[in-house]
């Protein structure tokens, strides 16, 4: 009688965990309505444990990864509905950690990303559909920090110069399709401050000025 009573204990304690929308511990499923597999994943004390997988309701694996204590842990990937890769990188404790990487609809590589606790941290890079590279950034704790640079689409350097706690500060560089210096000058905390020049595409100077708290003290343009 003892047994039977424990029995039926575990029975209605499964019962309203259901209700309660609780899943059981062990394997999990869950389905599109036309019927195809939506989920596949495992449960143990109430939260996520193991790997997980989900699906279109083509059928096409849309992502794939692991859990620990109900948290994303390791890599995970996912999947366009025609199977294409789109994202690729690792948790910790739930928190994106690492290298992480995204991909155009072609599968060309598109963005490259540095994680710290769920944070951007360090080298950044992201590339234009032809491989080509478009821009490098440096972040800190998720603030820009450190030298940036951006290309145009031939490969040019564009822009140069460099972040401080997310804001513009020191030299800055941009320049013309050619390759040949359009502009220079100098930012402190994200206003113009001391000498700023331009530069005809010949590569002549056009005009030499001075900034002083973002206000033009002095413009000079040569004969």
């Amino acid at each position: 009688m003892k047994k039977l009573l424990t029995i039926l204990f575990l029975v209605l304690l499964s019962f309203y965990s259901h209700s309660q929308g609780l899943p059981p511990d062990g394997p999990y499923e869950s389905f599109h309505e036309n019927g195809q597999l939506k989920t596949v994943t495992n449960f143990k004390n109430g939260l996520w444990e193991g790997l997980h997988e989900g699906f279109y309701e083509n059928g096409q694996l849309e992502e794939r990864g692991s859990f620990k204590d109900g948290k994303r842990e390791g890599l995970w990937v996912s999947y366009d509905e025609n199977g294409q890769l789109i994202t690729k990188g690792d948790f910790k404790n739930g928190l994106r950690e690492g290298l992480c990487e995204f991909f155009y609809e072609g599968g060309q590589l598109s963005w490259r990303i540095n994680y710290k606790n769920g944070e951007q941290h360090g080298l950044s890079e992201t590339y234009y559909e032809n491989g080509q590279l478009r821009a490098i950034t440096y972040t800190k704790n998720g603030d820009f920090h450190g030298t940036y640079k951006s290309f145009r689409e031939n490969g040019q350097l564009e822009l140069r110069g460099n972040f401080k706690n997310n804001i513009w500060d020191g030299l800055w560089e941009s320049y013309y399709e050619s390759g040949q210096l359009e502009r220079r000058g100098n930012i402190k905390n994200g206003i113009l401050d001391g000498l700023f020049e331009t530069y005809h595409e010949n590569g002549q100077l056009k005009t030499r000025g001075n900034y002083k708290n973002g206000k033009l003290s002095v413009l000079k343009s040569p004969e």
